[in-house]
Formats: structure tokens, C-alpha cells, sequence
């Protein structure tokens, strides 16, 4: 089938994940895509506008952010949300193809994306019902059979492997993270299944590959290390510095740093090239050295 989500990455597929602004469970009622921060978001299909505008809460669009809702040829309520803006008014008939609006990060988010949600009606409150997993539709499934007459074979959606992950046999083994089959490298791959949140990836269009848990490919940034900082006390008038070329000692230095003058002077340091011997950025003298023991009073921070 035709695959409907051509030009975007799947982020966060349709299903039981974990909530990425927690640890709890929950199912995710639509699909996760991204193209680029602000770029503009085209219609799946025609309909009619039923609201575009901020989601406010009661209404079953709350923590969408900025949203429209399409009413389709079916009755169902097609969400686009998280919006930087929106480019359609409510009443609006809407094309397929047409851009309704723009990419953005509006609403509950972690980070800019699109998300799109079916719901199987589209009132009251636009379909909205506290069982997500009833109500709702997977977004990939629908609209591969929306038209079914013009569907024709079509590689599958990009998904990005960050690391080196298992690769399992079954979606359910990779959910429960058993019976590992092989090993996924990191690399972009073609999407060939998706089901309970699992992703079948391959690197050949129509022939399955292994199943993985997303879970699994989450790439935890690392804390960037404090820098510390070199203090020079107001009650000392004046520090030596020297050029990076030669040693610091009496004689070679460049100029001269006077911490009395401006109610003590810090820099971060940028090297430690030897013991009690600093690299910092000053205003008057560029990169220079620094000789600063303990013992002159120079405290690191």
C-alpha cells in the first residue's frame, strides 16, 4: 500500500509507549512525524475544517497546543497539532495536499513535531473520550485505505537507529525485550511494519526486517562538565600574564591584569597546560597564560 507519510520521520509511532515527559505508561493515540521546525504541513485529505486555533482544556483538544481538526468524508476527526500557526479557519473545505499549517512545538511537547490523531468521531469534543485506545484510529492504517483506488507500492517512512539495538523476531518479542534475534546498527532504515508501538525496520522496500523496541533507541545526551573559572581577588593590584608561546615567568610576560582596579576580575579557564598555569580569554590581551597558585590568593571555582 501506499505509504501516506512521504517526506516525514517517524518519531513516536501509534500505541502503548512510555510518556516521554514521564515514566508512566500510557497509549499514544496518534503518530509522531518530523520534517523541520516550522516547515509547512500539508492536509492527508479533503474535509472540512472543524476548529484551528489554540486547544483549550475541556474541549478534548487540551495540551494540543496549536491544532486543526478536519472533519473527513467519513465522519472521523483528522488532528494536526502541536502547530507553530495555523493556515485555515474553522468552516473552511479543505484539499488534500492543501497546507492547513506550519511544524511547531506548541502544547504538551518535548520537541518540534506534528502530531496526527483519528479519532471515529468527531463530536462531542471532537471525538474525544477518555479511552484512547477505543476512540481512535491508527493514523497509518486509516489512511492507507482511505483511497484505496489510487494506492500504488511505495517505499516506507525513514526512521533513524541512534545506536546499536537488538533486533527481534516478533513485535511482542521486542516489546518485552526478549528472544533477541540479531543486532540493528545504527543507521536510517525504511519503516516496513508497525504495531503495538513497535517498528519492523528494513533496509529492502516490500521485505520485512527485524522488529525493535523505540525504547531501546533513545540516545540520552550527556551533562555537559561545569567549566570552572579562575577568580582573581580585588586585593591584588596586578597579575602577570604571558603569551601562549612562551613559559610564564618574569620577563616574558604580555601585560598585566589589575583586579583592584575593577572589584576583582574571573575568567573562565579555557587550559591547563601545567600545574598552577592557566588559559584564559582577556578583553586587552586576547589568549594568554596565567601563573596562579593557591598560595597568590587566585582561587579556581
Amino acid at each position: 500500500m501506499a505509504y501516506v507519510f512521504e517526506g516525514y520521520r517517524v518519531t513516536s509511532p501509534y500505541g502503548w509507549r512510555i510518556n516521554p515527559l514521564g515514566q508512566s505508561r500510557e497509549f499514544h493515540a496518534g503518530i509522531d512525524l518530523v520534517k523541520a521546525d516550522k516547515a509547512p504541513i500539508a492536509a492527508f485529505t479533503e474535509g472540512t475544517v472543524l476548529f484551528a486555533g489554540p486547544g483549550k482544556a475541556g474541549t478534548g483538544l487540551g495540551g494540543y497546543g496549536n491544532v486543526v481538526v478536519i472533519k473527513d468524508k467519513n465522519g472521523r476527526a483528522q488532528l494536526y497539532a502541536h502547530l507553530d500557526r495555523t493556515a485555515v479557519k474553522t468552516g473552511m473545505f479543505i484539499k488534500k495536499g492543501q497546507i492547513i499549517g506550519y511544524q511547531g512545538a506548541t502544547g504538551q511537547v518535548t520537541g518540534s513535531h506534528l502530531h496526527f490523531e483519528v479519532r471515529k468521531k468527531s463530536s462531542p469534543n471532537y471525538g474525544w473520550e477518555v479511552n484512547k485506545e477505543q476512540s481512535t484510529l491508527s493514523p497509518e492504517t486509516y489512511l492507507q485505505s482511505y483511497d484505496p483506488e489510487k494506492e500504488t507500492q511505495a517505499a516506507g517512512p525513514a526512521y533513524k537507529v541512534n545506536k546499536t539495538v537488538p533486533g527481534y523476531l516478533t513485535a511482542s518479542d521486542a516489546k518485552h525485550r526478549k528472544n533477541k534475534k540479531t543486532t540493528v546498527k545504527p543507521g536510517t532504515y525504511q519503516v516496513y511494519n508497525i504495531s503495538d508501538g513497535m517498528i519492523n525496520v528494513t533496509t529492502k522496500k516490500g521485505i520485512p526486517g527485524s522488529w525493535i523496541n523505540p525504547l531501546e533507541n533513545v540516545v540520552h545526551a550527556a551533562v555537559p562538565k561545569q567549566k570552572k573559572r579562575l577568580i582573581l581577588s580585588k586585593t591584588f593590584s596586578s597579575w602577570r600574564v604571558y603569551p601562549l608561546n612562551k613559559a610564564p615567568v618574569k620577563g616574558n610576560e604580555k601585560g598585566f591584569l589589575n583586579p583592584g582596579k575593577f572589584g576583582g576580575l574571573e575568567y573562565e579557564i579555557l587550559g591547563n597546560p601545567q600545574k598552577d598555569v592557566y588559559t584564559i580569554q582577556t578583553k586587552d590581551f586576547g589568549k594568554v597564560k596565567i601563573y596562579a597558585p593557591g598560595s597568590t590568593g587566585a582561587m579556581i571555582r
